[in-house]
């Protein structure tokens, strides 16, 4: 099992200890984007309540989660068919040699 790593990081004002197999940089790195996004969506949003700020924003991740997932998945069938395609034009190249 990989080592857990504990590090301290700050979110939109307040101190969060996170415990993760990445290193500290990683973590900061993760909690610094979080925080850049809340701020983003409470001035965009005008939102003050941090909870609805931090649900905001966790369905704006979700969101581009599940849309780089869709399109990796077009991305992989779109390969898995040229493949194909590629494959059959050999075939045929060497049933006709």
């Amino acid at each position: 099992m990989p080592e857990q790593t504990q590090t301290e990081v700050e979110i939109f004002g307040r101190t969060y200890t996170l415990v993760s197999e990445h290193d500290a940089v990683y973590a900061k790195g993760v909690a610094a984007s979080v925080d850049m996004r809340m701020a983003r969506v409470a001035s965009e949003q005008n939102l003050a309540d941090t909870g609805k700020i931090a649900i905001m924003t966790a369905l704006e991740i979700a969101d581009e989660i599940i849309s780089c997932r869709d399109r990796a998945s077009s991305d992989a069938e779109a390969a898995e068919a040229g493949c194909q395609r590629l494959t059959q034009s050999i075939d045929e190249a060497d049933s006709g040699t």
